[in-house]
């Protein structure tokens, strides 16, 4: 999720390419840091190697092509972090909003699901 407080600076990200090929595969924070504050020219928080990056997931994605905003999307979703795009400076934090436990039905030790005949 991505919220825009600085018009130029997102538009000045969609039209900046990232890598040509990227791949993260469960990595940390301080991992993809360098990498978006070369290719991006914007400043970061969590800064490099500090307390604040240690409560993000450890994302892995993959892409090819991708523009700066592409890039930090993929990088939100896969962390579980919020983004804020200020003046030349990106903040990611982790998402607070609650999620809804994935349903799963489970039948009762020692029952059989029904089959029925086809008629």
């Amino acid at each position: 999720m991505i919220t825009i407080k600085h018009h130029p600076t997102y538009e000045r990200l969609q039209n900046t390419p990232y890598l040509q090929h990227v791949v993260y595969n469960d990595r940390n924070w301080d991992d993809y840091y360098p990498h978006l504050k070369k290719h991006l020219k914007v400043r970061l928080f969590p800064g490099f190697n500090t307390a604040g990056s240690r409560h993000f997931f450890r994302p892995s994605i993959a892409g090819w092509n991708l523009t700066g905003v592409e890039a930090v999307r993929a990088l939100s979703l896969a962390s579980k972090t919020v983004v804020t795009v200020e003046r030349k400076k990106l903040v990611f934090l982790p998402d607070r909003r609650k999620e809804k436990p994935s349903r799963v039905d489970v039948l009762p030790k020692g029952t059989r699901p029904a089959i029925r005949d086809p008629e």
